[in-house]
């Protein structure tokens, strides 16, 4: 990949005052303070609006971790990368200031087609190569499109699911696998090194989301009917010399506990090797999977149903979440206290999605109408110098 100062373009950067409308909940403790105060000092200090006017449906930051094998290749945290419309676009959140300035931008409706609805994406993940970085995609036209980051142009394109794909995710420990989640009620399993699907998960039921355990053997689903099953893979070398697919039947999955009772699942997360699930009716709990105790839920967040995303940081110590008022909640995972609610008057739509950057210095958020927020960590005296 080419170096990432080199791929963004020059701007310049203007001061400005951070917002500070909306009054921050003081932190709760001695012992909690040194943490939370990053949070209670975040003020928004950018909103853009994507050109597809659409609501944007996935952020994700490129964060490397050490056990994939790619760290410390280069480092690509800068990089975020969102879905919208038929759009997938890609920014640099360090390098100018201020800005999240726009790196790439990926259209895949067809030239000769007008019904963009039915090329609207919904998911990406990534993945690094020598060289290059590779962005998945895919959504309402039931393909998977790889996308290569230094040449800006579609290398593959992945077919087999038959409704449209809900869920992408990259294996936690191999850089050529992945995961795709349909509404087909399959889940499909991928080598993109070797452009092939090694194993098909039939659920028989639509799937809206799924998440891999952080030892990559396992993975969770979840449903618009609330089911949420735990799906073994099975070893590598049963599956990677078939010339079809491995089919995995949904009686060899694990049914876990209803803890949404018949809600539709947008949201789950490992995090300290718990479960972290959530539904659109704004159900969000945090469980043990294996015994399939409830350690305990994050409430007052939001009274109507919203479809969104939550984030969990990179040291799985907090989480944040949007709702439909378009205000964030940061939580601490472990205790489950609600740290900050982040808001401003220019923000009132729905939440659809947010992200912590790698150290938690920022969260940006995506709500209905394109608009993309940045919440940045401003101390005191930063604050005194802008003003």
């Amino acid at each position: 990949m080419q170096n990432t100062q080199t791929l963004t373009k020059k701007m310049k950067t203007k001061k400005r005052r951070p917002s500070r409308d909306l009054k921050k909940e003081e932190p709760t403790s001695s012992q909690q303070r040194h943490s939370r105060n990053v949070f209670f000092d975040m003020r928004l200090r950018k909103i853009i609006r994507e050109n597809h006017g659409q609501g944007i449906s996935q952020l994700v930051f490129f964060l490397c971790k050490e056990n994939n094998g790619t760290a410390n290749v280069i480092d690509t945290s800068n990089v975020l990368g969102s879905v919208g419309g038929c759009e997938l676009s890609v920014y640099d959140n360090e390098h100018c200031g201020d800005h999240l300035d726009i790196m790439s931008n990926f259209d895949i409706t067809p030239s000769n087609l007008k019904n963009e609805y039915k090329h609207k994406l919904t998911t990406m993940c990534w993945f690094y190569k020598q060289d290059d970085v590779l962005l998945a995609t895919a959504g309402a036209d039931t393909m998977i499109h790889l996308l290569s980051l230094a040449f800006s142009e579609e290398i593959m394109l992945l077919k087999g699911h038959k409704d449209v794909v809900s869920d992408l995710q990259s294996h936690p420990l191999n850089n050529s696998h992945m995961l795709s989640t349909s509404q087909d009620g399959t889940i499909r399993f991928w080598d993109i090194d070797r452009e092939k699907c090694l194993v098909i998960f039939e659920a028989k039921a639509p799937l809206t989301v799924s998440c891999f355990h952080p030892s990559g053997t396992t993975f969770i689903t979840g449903s618009q009917a609330g089911d949420i099953y735990e799906w073994a893979i099975p070893p590598i070398t049963d599956i990677t010399d078939n010339d079809k697919p491995f089919l995995v039947s949904k009686n060899k999955a694990r049914v876990l506990s209803e803890m949404h009772g018949g809600s539709y699942i947008d949201c789950i997360r490992f995090a300290n090797g718990n479960l972290i699930t959530k539904s659109i009716d704004n159900q969000l709990h945090y469980w043990d999977a294996t015994t399939q105790k409830l350690l305990h839920s994050f409430s007052s967040f939001t009274s109507k149903e919203n479809k969104s995303r939550f984030d969990v940081s990179m040291d799985e110590r907090y989480l944040c979440v949007g709702s439909e008022k378009g205000l964030l909640y940061v939580f601490d995972i472990q205790t489950g206290d609600r740290i900050a609610k982040l808001g401003h008057k220019k923000s009132s739509r729905a939440i659809k999605c947010c992200v912590f950057n790698q150290n938690c210095r920022q969260i940006v958020a995506a709500s209905e109408g394109a608009f993309i927020l940045r919440y940045d960590y401003i101390d005191d005296n930063a604050l005194d110098q802008v003003r």
